[in-house]
């Protein structure tokens, strides 16, 4: 299973999104679409530059692991997002998926 295919799966195809390197997403929320993938990759870039931070203690550390085990029972898949503070159009999140034959998450 990729991160690709874990995106394509659990969010509704009227989204658009883009995955980085070591798995973090950005999701539009917004409700009119980009009209080009370049404009949308520099939208999703100037969030992570807004929010991407991770910082101890405070909203930006703060995250929430979900189990996607409605869509693979059998492997232990999950999805964290993170707390965008005033801020409906974007959900910042990060795929964690096992490391082939170990219990290492990549």
């Amino acid at each position: 299973i990729t991160a690709h295919e874990v995106l394509r799966r659990v969010f509704p195809s009227t989204l658009q999104w883009v995955l980085f390197e070591h798995h973090t997403v950005v999701v539009s929320q917004r409700k009119s679409l980009f009209e080009s993938r370049d404009e949308l990759e520099k939208w999703a870039q100037d969030k992570l530059e807004k929010y991407g931070e991770v910082i101890p203690g405070t909203s930006r550390g703060d995250f929430t692991p979900t189990r996607m085990d409605e869509y693979w029972p059998d492997d232990a898949i999950y999805i964290t997002e993170f707390e965008v503070d005033g801020d409906n159009d974007v959900y910042l999140g990060h795929i964690l998926l096992p490391e082939a034959g170990g219990d290492e998450f990549s």
